[in-house]
């Protein structure tokens, strides 16, 4: 299974193709900027708030993990 260093690395990705900032996706998403950012450098955060982030992006976890697989 991929790591959470993997999930951050594109999440970064989509934001920065979109040229957003951390505060403009957390409020997008729900999250805290500061969860946004431990995503984002590979810190350990829960998979409900991947899940979130991604989703906001029209991604779905599931689907990107069976992708990878």
């Amino acid at each position: 299974m991929r790591t959470h260093g993997h999930w951050g690395r594109l999440v970064r990705k989509l934001r920065t193709d979109r040229s957003w900032g951390t505060r403009e996706l957390a409020t997008a998403a729900g999250v805290h900027r500061s969860t946004l950012i431990r995503l984002e450098t590979g810190e350990s955060v829960p998979i409900h708030v991947v899940e979130r982030v991604l989703h906001f992006f029209g991604f779905e976890l599931d689907a990107l993990k069976k992708r990878a697989e």
